[in-house]
């Protein structure tokens, strides 16, 4: 039986959950992903998953990994709140991106040590 993060892992059901990441804009519209995501059920363990899309760095986030991207090349160069102003989200949001992926690095940075 195939494992997690294998391509042929059988599905366990069909109640998908609907869920939906903001994109990269299409000229100056907001685009969004909506998906649904069945579960599968690992061979070797039993257990329950949701099915992990490429486009989403973690299960909960909001975001696409291009609008990571964006959002972190401008923030190189701009305040939050004007990257904010722009994008048309809220500065929290975008905070919290920042710190994800500054953590990320600083544990990165710890295990190379």
């Amino acid at each position: 039986m195939p494992g997690y993060g294998t391509e042929k892992q059988p599905v366990y059901d069909t109640a998908a959950e609907n869920r939906t990441w903001r994109h990269l804009n299409f000229w100056e519209y907001p685009t969004y992903i909506h998906a649904e995501l069945p579960r599968t059920k690992c061979g070797q363990c039993n257990t329950i998953k949701r099915v992990h899309v490429p486009w989403a760095i973690k299960p909960r986030h909001y975001f696409t990994l291009k609008f990571d991207a964006l959002v972190m090349t401008m923030a190189k160069d701009m305040p939050m709140n004007a990257i904010a102003r722009l994008l048309g989200e809220h500065d929290t949001r975008l905070w919290r991106i920042l710190h994800y992926y500054v953590e990320q690095r600083l544990k990165h940075r710890i295990c190379l040590k």
